[in-house]
């Protein structure tokens, strides 16, 4: 790139949420065919927001991975990976977290004590994920804690783990 010259690969807007622009989508190949659907579900009392992303075109791995984010952090930070992931075939779910990104927040007198998170992702498989679906759970910083605890609380339920 000529000196002088830049490129603003990430813009983020005044809700704090950030969007890659065309240029760096298709440098680092991100133009895909895969969609990426928002939705609300219901964890532990909750309203979550989670963003499903899949590609159409790719034969299905038959896995669901449920991509948890760390701190400070949103469900839709995990679209740089999911290209990647969908276009090997698997359905992938990253919810935002009680309290970050669009999700509701605690009210007076609730917490954000981990057991909770753990609360929250376990009514969320359980509504989103069917029965027989296997499952990997991947968690980036605090999402990781997440996923170990969820993983040690249903282990049946859990075919493969990945901390980031």
């Amino acid at each position: 790139m000529p000196a002088g010259r830049g490129c603003k690969l990430v813009s983020v807007d005044h809700a704090g949420r950030a969007t890659i622009s065309r240029r760096a989508r298709a440098r680092f190949g991100y133009d895909t065919g895969v969609s990426r659907t928002s939705f609300d579900a219901q964890g532990n009392g909750l309203r979550l927001r989670v963003h499903r992303f899949h590609d159409e075109a790719a034969p299905p791995s038959g896995l669901v991975l449920l991509l948890l984010h760390g701190y400070m952090d949103a469900g839709g930070t995990w679209d740089l990976v999911a290209p990647r992931l969908a276009a090997a075939g698997h359905v992938l779910l990253a919810p935002d977290l009680r309290g970050f990104g669009e999700s509701e927040a605690v009210g007076a007198g609730g917490y954000y004590h981990f057991i909770d998170y753990v609360a929250d992702v376990d009514a969320l498989v359980r509504q989103l994920v069917p029965a027989d679906a296997r499952l990997g759970v991947v968690g980036h910083s605090m999402g990781g804690t997440i996923a170990t605890l969820f993983a040690g609380a249903r282990p049946e339920r859990v075919e493969r783990l990945a901390l980031l």
